[in-house]
């Protein structure tokens, strides 16, 4: 049974990723559409992938969240042996 395409456009916005142009099929015979992070990269993804949100970014979000959790761990560290200096 044939697949659908998915109905996408150029231009077309999902998280941090615009639509530039249809990249073909993989060798699963998915529809990957070539997209631009708004941080710049260039990354090819699949259409379901972008329709279910499963794919945001190029990976930069994925490294903001990580250094924000990481700084925010860091701060309950050092709240908490400054409770126990104070006690």
């Amino acid at each position: 049974m044939p697949r659908i395409p998915l109905k996408l456009e150029k231009g077309d916005v999902f998280g941090r990723l615009t639509i530039i142009r249809f990249a073909g099929k993989d060798h699963y015979g998915a529809y990957k559409w070539t997209c631009k992070c708004i941080c710049g990269n260039i990354v090819f993804v699949q259409a379901s992938k972008l329709k279910d949100g499963r794919v945001k970014s190029c990976g930069c979000l994925n490294r903001e969240i990580a250094i924000k959790h990481l700084f925010k761990a860091r701060e309950n560290s050092i709240k908490a042996r400054r409770k126990v200096e104070n006690v």
